[in-house]
């Protein structure tokens, strides 16, 4: 294969948080093409895009394909738009990569975006790769639960190989659509954050007392009210956040992270970019991922998760499942409470203040066991078997 095709979850751009389309994206070791989420239906008011036609622009060696004004399914129920869609997109990219464009392009799609599937049905690529990479729908966002399950089943169904970041969502998939669903846990660049920086960004204060650094969404998924009772009873411990605010589901939820935020010993940094993010992680002392422990988390395969081991640093992972090849390099517990809680972050202090042997090498070594080329590799000879 010597084309990556991705129906991104985000804008190629974004920052403030990565994903795994874009690493997917990265990792591929031919040219990249990348295909931007469908616009929002208040992009006509503005008159930003064209009704038809597409846009495309070279960005990092990845062509940054940009998607015309969305056509609301109610006024599109024969697909005639999405299908004018398709044959604008199936130009460009005929023009891009040559006519034969299908016969070598890897064209791959996450359940973020279940939109792309009329796309994708009328533009039928012939090496279609279908990714579950979160239960996307027990997270308190609005989504027609029938139109999003109806896209990712006919997606299921169009594609060559489905695959899932963790054995929980790999079993609702194979309940689902009654075919075969491989398991494909998230990964990192090995290289990117193992590497020391001195890049340590604005508001990381130096101190003499630990600092214990959390780096990701900061959102509805975190357990505020976990995350509290360690600040308070640990005064004597920076507590650092990096990372884009996003979606908190109620207000309970908001007053809990309000709270957690208002304490003297926290400290917000903003969010960083995937640049700047190995300098926050590598001058922390001790790396944590508070989730709460629910279904979403139960599903999940944290980005950052991965991203801790290639720092090395001590490892508290609360709420999420561990693979069972780390689970000896993370202080975990997929069920927490406060006195579990508790026990996983003074093993981890006790590894920081050398009372322990130190699993730095472990961690990182494991890490590069689990890069994104690996998983990229690992869709392709699946694809060709």
């Amino acid at each position: 294969m010597n084309h990556w095709l991705t129906f991104g979850m985000s804008n190629y751009q974004t920052s403030g948080f990565s994903d795994t389309s874009r690493h997917m994206t990265h990792a591929f070791a031919g040219r990249r093409h990348y295909v931007e989420p469908p616009k929002p239906i208040t992009a006509w008011k503005r008159l930003d895009g064209h009704v038809v036609r597409w846009d495309y622009e070279s960005i990092e060696d990845v062509n940054r394909l940009i998607p015309p004004l969305p056509i609301p399914s109610r006024l599109d129920k024969f697909g005639v738009g999405a299908a004018l869609q398709a044959k604008q997109l199936d130009r460009v990219l005929s023009t891009i990569i040559g006519t034969a464009w299908r016969e070598n392009t890897v064209a791959y799609v996450t359940n973020w975006t279940p939109q792309f599937q009329p796309l994708i049905e009328k533009l039928a690529p012939k090496f279609l790769v279908f990714d579950i990479v979160d239960d996307v729908l027990s997270f308190p966002y609005r989504m027609n639960k029938e139109r999003t399950e109806a896209a990712w089943s006919k997606l299921a169904a169009q594609a060559n190989l489905v695959v899932a970041v963790s054995e929980t969502l790999q079993q609702d998939a194979i309940r689902r659509w009654q075919r075969p669903v491989q398991v494909l846990s998230n990964a990192v660049d090995a290289d990117h954050f193992s590497t020391p920086s001195r890049n340590v960004p604005k508001g990381v204060q130096h101190s003499p007392v630990p600092r214990v650094g959390f780096a990701g969404s900061i959102n509805h998924w975190l357990d505020y009210e976990l995350i509290l009772h360690m600040v308070r009873a640990h005064r004597g411990v920076c507590w650092y956040f990096a990372g884009r605010r996003g979606h908190f589901g109620d207000v309970a939820t908001q007053r809990a992270h309000d709270a957690v935020f208002a304490e003297p010993n926290v400290h917000y940094v903003g969010e960083l970019s995937y640049h700047e993010l190995p300098g926050f992680l590598h001058a922390m002392d001790v790396l944590w991922l508070p989730r709460k422990a629910n279904r979403a988390s139960a599903a999940s395969s944290p980005l950052k998760l991965f991203e801790y081991l290639a720092v090395g640093k001590p490892i508290v992972a609360l709420g999420v499942p561990v693979p069972k090849d780390v689970e000896r390099l993370i202080y975990h517990v997929e069920h927490p409470t406060l006195e579990n809680f508790e026990d996983c972050f003074q093993h981890a202090m006790a590894e920081y203040k050398g009372e322990s042997p130190s699993l730095w090498e472990s961690r990182r070594h494991a890490a590069g066991q689990r890069t994104w080329k690996q998983r990229v590799e690992a869709v392709i000879d699946a694809l060709m078997t």
